[in-house]
């Protein structure tokens, strides 16, 4: 209800008429299916995220962040491995499902291969940033300032690319370092950070690419034990908040945005901190819940309870 309630997805969706809002259920759904260590449900969370990934390819930097998270979690037995394959083997499939209606694959030779036709794509808006409330608004102060620009000697693209690769190293450190504080959650919370640093970080990134985030903080602070929940739930808040008025900028304001507006402003400070606070959540919590991790995703396994017996 938090994030059906979230301003942002009603303007995107209901008012915008835009699609994230259903690539984010399709990658939700895949999650659901993940934590069940069953062979079907990891081939059913598979094809969901390839569809989720086929719809908005930006996505594909959380699958490939959940799936690294994944590798740091497992014990690697053969009930996980079948379960990976089979969840390898479903996202390949619907992939080439999907795409074979359109004459395409991902190797298919130019123009019908999906890299190519991701590229053309890409190359229509090539700004520093699209109205997406992120660091290069502080450096362009406004939206569709080209990418080519230079800054600290560097085209803005470089920059955007050296930085996103810089932060994902420095997230998978820190997913390592302090996996035993992350968890079952230790997969959610690195894709999640590496598809919020490609937010932050990259170029030609439109507003409404952070839709899906809003769906995935609210799934990563509920996974959190209930006395664990109070800071994830304030990044999540916090989130939603410069997230909408992102969108509510966009949509009242149009293009070129400004950074000199109160509300574009306000949007970009709070997603930046927020993408700060994320990183830093596992360092400051504590965790008071003991945690196997290579449950992965799956319902932890609770020891029965041992009668006392009778008392005399």
């Amino acid at each position: 209800m938090l994030v059906l309630s979230a301003p942002g997805l009603i303007l995107t969706s209901t008012h915008w008429g835009q699609w994230d809002s259903l690539s984010a259920a399709l990658l939700v759904g895949s999650l659901l299916c993940l934590t069940r260590e069953r062979g079907w449900a990891w081939a059913g969370g598979g094809a969901l995220a390839a569809w989720a990934v086929l719809i908005k390819p930006q996505l594909a930097i959380f699958v490939a962040g959940f799936l690294v998270g994944l590798a740091m979690q497992c014990r690697w037995d053969s009930r996980q491995i079948r379960c990976a394959v089979a969840g390898v083997g479903g996202g390949v499939v619907t992939a080439q499902l999907i795409l074979l209606p359109f004459g395409m694959s991902a190797l298919s030779p130019a123009p019908h291969s999906l890299v190519e036709r991701l590229r053309i794509a890409a190359d229509l808006y090539a700004a520093t940033t699209l109205g997406a409330p992120n660091l290069w608004m502080f450096f362009a102060r406004r939206v569709w300032v080209s990418d080519s620009t230079v800054y600290l000697g560097l085209q803005a693209r470089t920059l955007g690319h050296l930085a996103t690769l810089a932060a994902i190293v420095v997230s998978t450190v820190v997913a390592h370092r302090y996996r035993e504080r992350l968890g079952a959650e230790l997969a959610l919370w690195l894709g999640c950070f590496w598809f919020f640093s490609f937010i932050m970080l990259q170029t030609r990134v439109h507003e409404r690419y952070g839709l899906p985030l809003v769906a995935l903080l609210a799934a990563l602070a509920f996974r959190r034990p209930v006395g664990e929940r109070a800071p994830w739930l304030w990044v999540f808040g916090a989130y939603t908040l410069g997230f909408s008025l992102a969108i509510e900028a966009s949509l009242a304001f149009g293009v070129p945005g400004s950074l000199r507006l109160p509300i574009i402003l306000t949007g970009t400070v709070l997603c930046v901190l927020v993408w700060c606070g994320l990183l830093a959540l596992p360092v400051w919590t504590r965790s008071t819940a003991t945690v196997d991790p290579g449950a992965a995703l799956g319902p932890q396994e609770r020891q029965p309870a041992v009668s006392a017996g009778p008392v005399s």
